[in-house]
């Protein structure tokens, strides 16, 4: 499990440039006679895992799920280079925060402790000195300066000052609570705490370094310039307010040792009545009929409903402002297949604005066929469940379509009341995986369609090979035997709360199995040396 304290350590020092940014420019906007800025009461970044036993715990569900619970006991062989932990409370949350202190960030180290001596004893390693300033107070011996310790309660609280941990007006129980039940490790920021005009300077000298970029360029048209520049100045509005009107936002992490499933949640919460918070209002999780589209036998399939319309004219109002009236887009997706180059590419779309787009799929065939594009053309060739169904053979598509589907493909156009239907994919089976697709929505009971704004899920088998090596860090070899069988997937559901939004990803139990083959792998190669 060591590898998930590095992985927050990681996090952790990522994080930090961008918040060296703000204490940058806040350095920047003080005047010569502005007094110093109180020391922070919170923290604007906190790291922790919820205990050692939780962390305990999920290193048996990844040994366990390989066969090989024996191998629980590696993990305390390990730590008896740091006197098994000796003097850290097991069952209590331990980590690092960040407190915005004047000019640079400050972090804290919080432990809770069992007993102060044997702590401190562990902390340093035997190695460096300590000693008691006050009844609460110790100092490390570190070379150069002296390292703080408090202790408040059941903690020991670690820091460069004493006045940084003195200024704090949470205890580490309070600021994980709600959080350390629900994950092993998690994230916490509190934007709050960064002052609005180092967020308002921020936004400013990011729109100076983007606006010459949308300018026209020598060698574009004047629809194609005004196109890229409204959208850029769109991207540059949404970062504006997701800036400006986020509270806050949590990632935690767990493995549930009942389903063996990797659970990561990302949560935003925006500042009441703000124009973030007037957006997220609109993203209500409606009971979308595509949702029947995302099943665990096929490839993936993906569906939500978003009121895209609503969503950027909102970005435009300013608070208080009477709400735009929500364009509802309902999309769904599916791939049907066993491997990359075989499948069928199926969408669906739904919506007051798909009339438009509906009634122009005549005209755009016609288009097509005139210039060329196509090999071979049969318009209204069938109707399924009231969809009216054309058959499009282009002579070539972009690889990374092809990549998926293979070459000499079809491509199914169907057309019904406010809706679109398309498949990409191998003539022989794209009808039927179509027509299947067109009757599982048709056939959807309310009780059986998923609420959420977005839900999907991706088999692990059809998984791109970055994605097994460069962020799961494992064996293409072992991912292959591991999800050879196709029962295990990734999903994610999107899902919106009062002022906020959810986002949550699962891994499935061969995931896990991955990683304990991968643990299993390393401890045998350390033993054999």
């Amino acid at each position: 499990m060591l590898r998930h304290f590095r992985l927050a350590k990681v996090i952790f020092q990522a994080a930090m440039p961008y918040f060296a940014v703000f204490w940058g420019l806040a350095a920047s906007l003080k005047g010569d006679e502005q007094r110093p800025a109180p020391l922070a009461e919170r923290p604007v970044l906190t790291i922790f895992v919820s205990s050692q036993d939780r962390i305990r715990q999920a290193c048996e569900t990844i040994f366990e799920s390989v066969d090989r619970p024996d191998l629980a006991t590696s993990i305390n062989e390990r730590l008896t280079g740091f006197r098994d932990l000796a003097g850290i409370e097991p069952t209590k949350p331990a980590g690092i925060m960040t407190v915005w202190d004047d000019e640079k960030p400050r972090e804290i180290v919080f432990i809770p402790k069992t007993e102060i001596e044997e702590l401190l004893k562990t902390a340093t390693f035997g190695v460096v000195g300590y000693h008691q300033v006050t009844p609460d107070h110790y100092e490390i011996e570190r070379p150069g300066s002296p390292y703080h310790v408090l202790v408040q309660k059941d903690y020991a609280l670690f820091a460069d000052s004493e006045a940084t941990i003195r200024a704090l007006r949470v205890s580490p129980l309070k600021l994980t609570q709600g959080l350390r039940d629900r994950y092993d490790a998690a994230l916490k920021a509190d934007l709050l705490q960064i002052p609005q005009p180092i967020k308002t300077h921020w936004i400013a000298d990011l729109r100076q370094q983007i606006e010459p970029w949308l300018q026209p360029m020598d060698d574009e048209d004047e629809e194609q310039a005004a196109i890229r520049k409204s959208a850029g100045k769109l991207v540059l509005d949404f970062i504006e307010h997701l800036v400006l009107d986020t509270k806050s936002f949590t990632a935690g992490c767990r493995i549930d040792p009942e389903n063996r499933h990797i659970i990561f949640e990302l949560s935003i919460e925006s500042v009441p009545k703000s124009r973030l918070s007037a957006v997220l209002r609109q993203l209500k999780a409606v009971r979308s009929e595509y949702s029947t589209l995302v099943q665990s036998d096929v490839a993936a399939g993906l569906a939500f409903d978003l009121p895209l319309a609503g969503i950027w004219e909102q970005l435009r109002k300013n608070p208080g402002d009477e709400e735009a009236k929500p364009s509802r887009l309902e999309i769904g997706l599916q791939l049907v297949g066993s491997k990359a180059g075989e499948l069928s590419l199926i969408t669906a779309f739904h919506g007051p604005d798909v009339e438009g787009m509906n009634a122009s799929i005549p005209r755009w065939l016609e288009r097509l066929e005139s210039a060329g594009h196509l090999a071979d053309l049969r318009e209204s060739f069938d109707i399924h469940e009231g969809v009216v169904l054309h058959s499009l053979m282009p002579h070539e598509l972009p690889t990374w379509i092809t990549h998926w589907t293979g070459n000499n493909i079809e491509i199914i156009v169907g057309q019904a009341t406010r809706t679109i239907w398309l498949g990409i994919g191998q003539p022989a089976p794209l009808v039927e995986r179509l027509c299947n697709a067109i009757d599982l929505v048709a056939a959807a009971p309310e009780n059986q369609r998923g609420a959420a704004a977005v839900k999907g899920r991706l088999s692990a088998k059809v998984l791109p090979q970055f994605l097994v090596t460069d962020i799961l860090n494992s064996d293409p070899d072992a991912a292959e035997q591991e999800f050879s069988k196709g029962e295990d997937g990734l999903s994610l559901s999107l899902e919106p709360f009062p002022e906020g939004l959810k986002l949550k990803v699962e891994l499935e139990e061969g995931f896990v199995r991955l990683i304990g083959r991968g643990w299993v792998k390393q401890i045998e190669e350390s033993q054999a040396r």
